[in-house]
């Protein structure tokens, strides 16, 4: 299951939560649930597009109490 929700602010900023929900189905590893919910912010001025994602993953992997945290900035030009 995946669902997201985006508010572009005005021309050159944008927001936007993102969730992605996984079942493991395999028996003998158990039926853990992962879900990651992210946060996304970009800003666009002229060719240039900076982005900034902070991410949380429950039960990472399908293990159970594993928990991944991420932060990811990326720069983008065209010309």
């Amino acid at each position: 299951l995946a669902i997201g929700v985006s508010y572009t602010v005005n021309d050159s900023l944008s927001l936007s939560f993102n969730r992605y929900t996984s079942m493991r189905h395999n028996v003998s590893a158990g039926n853990w649930e992962q879900e990651t919910d992210a946060f996304n912010i970009g800003y666009t001025v002229g060719g240039m597009t900076i982005g900034f994602q902070d991410a949380t993953t429950d039960n990472a992997g399908w293990a159970n109490g594993a928990k991944d945290d991420t932060r990811t900035l990326g720069v983008s030009v065209a010309f």
